[in-house]
């Protein structure tokens, strides 16, 4: 199983607790920075912030740079390996938010702010989804 294109975390990236932000920038293909500007101009945050971000938060940034999506929930409870394996589809890109985590899967490789991995060797692969976040490109 390769590793699909653009699925690599950005470069600008400080790797710490901030997976929302890390996956809006692979999503939308844009820089950390950017992306961190970006949600920070619309949401003022605290100096000692380190990056946390809520559901409305990244979809409000996702509307700002005008990137196609559909959320939903998903109905009762799915862990992340289950629904990757019987639920998503192929060749489409999807944001998981799960026990306060938030991730990037496609065709089988999950990333988040630690690098791209198969969903088999992912940490939180036996955790319940509570948003998903298509989007439609």
């Amino acid at each position: 199983m390769t590793r699909p294109d653009g699925f690599a975390v950005p470069h600008d990236d400080p790797r710490r607790g901030n997976c929302g932000l890390t996956a809006l920038a692979v999503v939308t293909g844009r820089s950390f920075t950017e992306v961190r500007s970006i949600l920070v101009a619309a949401f003022p945050k605290h100096r000692t912030w380190k990056g946390s971000t809520r559901h409305a938060e990244r979809l409000h940034v996702l509307r700002a740079l005008e990137v196609p999506h559909r959320d939903w929930s998903p109905q009762g409870r799915i862990q992340v390996r289950t629904w990757a394996r019987h639920a998503a589809k192929t060749d489409t890109t999807y944001m998981l938010r799960h026990v306060g985590h938030v991730c990037v899967y496609r065709d089988g490789w999950i990333i988040d702010q630690t690098g791209p991995k198969p969903v088999e060797y992912y940490r939180h692969r036996r955790c319940y989804i509570t948003h998903i976040t298509e989007i439609l490109t």
